[in-house]
């Protein structure tokens, strides 16, 4: 483990019903609408219609959504989501990614 500070995988949100209910082809879709809501936020807020909160919320929509895509990844094809975020930390360290690692 790089620098002991990843222990496990973690969610941030309840489980959503669309855990069961969606194929992972509808959730990415899902992810996808909520990447235009975020960037259509965003727009609005360099043009001053909308304000910086509004984005963060969609960004917010858009971590939701990705968060039940591995859910569904973990439940119903058992990826290891611990295994999977070490390989992707370990990956991005070796490219200089982090602030507070060294390779």
């Amino acid at each position: 483990m790089i620098g002991g500070f990843l222990s496990k995988f973690s969610f941030s949100f309840p489980k959503t019903i669309f855990v069961s209910q969606n194929l992972g082809s509808t959730q990415l879709n899902h992810i996808a609408g909520e990447f235009e809501e975020a960037n259509t936020a965003y727009k609005d807020y360099v043009i001053g219609a909308e304000n910086i909160d509004h984005f963060a919320e969609e960004v917010m929509d858009l971590y939701h959504s990705t968060e039940t895509m591995l859910r569904i990844l973990e439940e119903r094809y058992r990826v290891n989501l611990k295994k999977l975020q070490m390989q992707i930390v370990q990956k991005n360290n070796k490219r200089n990614y982090y602030d507070s690692m060294k390779g």
